[in-house]
């Protein structure tokens, strides 16, 4: 009888091991109660990059986040204000300019409501009027990073430097420093978080948003106003950019609806980091 061979043995054993791994996995994460799972999940958030997203809800309940991205969250900023309050925020990407932020102004002014305006350093560095005009509107400027690239792909080093920049560069535009920072793309992971509530920053992420920062996919004003009104719920972060002429065309109209609905329109300064 022809006897395995070294290598088929060290294969087998270490299939073996490999199962007895796994089965000790699932035992911890099955034992391990909800939303926290234990060092498992610490070491998974740690250094696995995550993208921000919520399931929406219908009839305008609180939409869902998923446990490891609230687990991160925790302490270190927020999605979503007061779910028992009709108070909602309405918040900005600037990653690039499409000529269409003048008129999103134009429309805030004329509607008496004041928004937060992430901004990449390179935003800033080449439409300064725009920022300047943004804070001397009243509105809230926020760091996006200064390049747009993921932040879990990066250092530490190279982070602080991304966000030191951008910060630099909008209070030397406004003279404030900015509070609060979104992971560009929404892309984040513990050190993400960490680094940034380091360098004195707030997270802040949203529960309504929609792809209109496709500009090649722009659906028209109707269809914006529909997704903004109809998955609005109490307390909602709505992520907009201001590169979308549907969002654009919609916004006034979005306003009024809202407010018809007995929502305000709040400060994000009024929020406080997540605690589970």
């Amino acid at each position: 009888m022809n006897m395995p061979s070294r290598s088929a043995v060290s294969t087998v054993l270490l299939a073996a091991v490999f199962i007895l791994a796994l089965a000790r996995v699932t035992s911890v994460l099955e034992q391990t109660p909800q939303p926290d799972a234990g060092y498992l999940l610490e070491a998974l958030v740690k250094n696995e990059s995550l993208s921000w997203g919520v399931q929406r809800q219908p009839d305008h309940r609180t939409p869902i986040a998923g446990p490891l991205a609230l687990r991160c969250l925790e302490g270190k900023g927020f999605w979503i204000g007061d779910p028992g309050e009709k108070r909602v925020y309405l918040t900005f990407n600037c990653g690039w300019e499409n000529g269409l932020t003048g008129s999103t102004l134009d429309t805030l002014k004329k509607h008496q409501v004041t928004a937060a305006f992430f901004v990449t350093g390179e935003y800033a560095e080449k439409n300064p009027e725009l920022v300047r005009r943004m804070a001397d509107e009243g509105h809230l400027l926020g760091s996006h990073g200064y390049t747009h690239r993921s932040f879990p792909l990066l250092s530490e080093a190279e982070m602080k430097r991304e966000l030191v920049a951008t910060s630099e560069k909008i209070t030397g535009l406004t003279g404030a420093r900015p509070l609060f920072f979104r992971p560009p793309s929404g892309d984040f992971n513990r050190r993400t978080l960490d680094a940034a509530q380091e360098m004195g920053f707030t997270s802040v992420f949203w529960s309504l948003s929609y792809p209109d920062w496709d500009t090649s996919r722009q659906p028209g004003r109707q269809a914006a106003l529909q997704r903004i009104t109809g998955d609005i719920h109490p307390g909602a972060i709505i992520q907009l950019h201001t590169v979308s002429a549907s969002s654009n065309e919609a916004l006034g109209d979005a306003i009024e609806t809202l407010r018809s609905q007995g929502y305000s329109l709040g400060s994000l300064t009024e929020l406080q980091p997540l605690r589970q």
